[in-house]
């Protein structure tokens, strides 16, 4: 009967050692099989016998995507049709499942549950530090935006982090209307971070942090170049050479979705790229459409 290094005279130790562990970008069982002419298996009661320990999954994961073929070939089989209609017969097996579906509900709010933005960081640990405040009293201390932190406020009731009781506001002109007033509950105080907890921690720290992202509250002057995806960019190409256009010319002139031409449009005009006004469109009779305009800061971010 052949022996196994008789069958496979590469499959040694001394190789496999070599091969697994001291190899840069490191080879797997299957690319030493490979090598060696024989199953993956053999390789791997191979290394069982021989008392050679095996990567840890993540491991072998995060090695794997250090070579450039194999994080190649990983990608394309990942965005395949076949593997994404895969994936949504998996999940939707999953989610058929009440077991399951139980579970990975479960699951996402435990996720949600600590993760906080630095806007609710902020509101908590204010309400932390001064006790129960009322809307107007969170502006004061922090000069933010009456929307943003009213919206954050609601959210956090809605998680239990906030508790509220509706009272009358003495420092508001209407006193005679009651007002919501927040306060932290212990749900609240256990999802913050320690650092957080600290009595001495300088809120003003978190005031600063929001301020160097949101650039319409921050004094610093932004310098990076923004973002623009590949269809906004064509799009301000177009328009830039045509100056305006009906959503309708735009759609015909373009052979893109109209789903992303509509939402590439909205984002262009939240961020000053464009601008759109209502205006009668002499194609159809009667029929009022948006018509869209390049603004100047459109036409400068082309030159960038």
């Amino acid at each position: 009967m052949i022996s196994l290094q008789e069958k496979y005279p590469l499959l040694t130790i001394e190789n496999v050692k070599y091969w697994y562990y001291e190899t840069n970008p490191p080879w797997s069982g299957i690319d030493i099989a490979n090598h060696v002419g024989c199953p993956a298996d053999t390789v791997y009661n191979f290394m069982e016998i021989n008392n050679l320990p095996r990567r840890m999954i993540s491991d072998a994961n995060h090695k794997r995507f250090i070579c450039p073929q194999k994080y190649q070939k990983f990608m394309k089989q990942r965005t395949s049709r076949d593997f994404k209609k895969q994936q949504s017969t998996l999940s939707l097996n999953a989610w058929s499942d009440n077991r399951k579906s139980k579970k990975m509900l479960q699951g996402i709010k435990n996720a949600v549950h600590f993760r906080l933005s630095v806007y609710q960081k902020l509101v908590l640990v204010l309400l932390l530090q001064k006790g129960p405040l009322f809307l107007t009293n969170l502006i004061k201390l922090t000069g933010l935006d009456k929307k943003t932190l009213d919206h954050r406020l609601r959210h956090l009731t809605k998680r239990d982090l906030l508790s509220r009781v509706k009272k009358v506001n003495a420092n508001t002109e209407n006193t005679n209307k009651l007002h919501y007033k927040y306060s932290i509950t212990e749900q609240g105080i256990h999802t913050l971070p320690d650092q957080l907890k600290d009595p001495s921690y300088n809120y003003r720290m978190l005031i600063q942090q929001i301020r160097s992202y949101n650039h319409k509250n921050s004094d610093i002057p932004r310098t990076l170049t923004p973002h623009l995806g590949k269809n906004q960019k064509f799009l301000l190409k177009v328009l830039n050479n045509i100056n305006s256009a009906f959503l309708v010319e735009i759609r015909a002139l373009l052979s893109i979705d109209k789903k992303a031409i509509d939402n590439s449009l909205r984002l262009l005009c939240n961020r000053g790229f464009l601008s759109r006004k209502k205006e009668e469109n002499q194609q159809y009779l009667n029929r009022i459409q948006y018509k869209y305009y390049i603004t100047e800061k459109g036409r400068n971010q082309l030159l960038i």
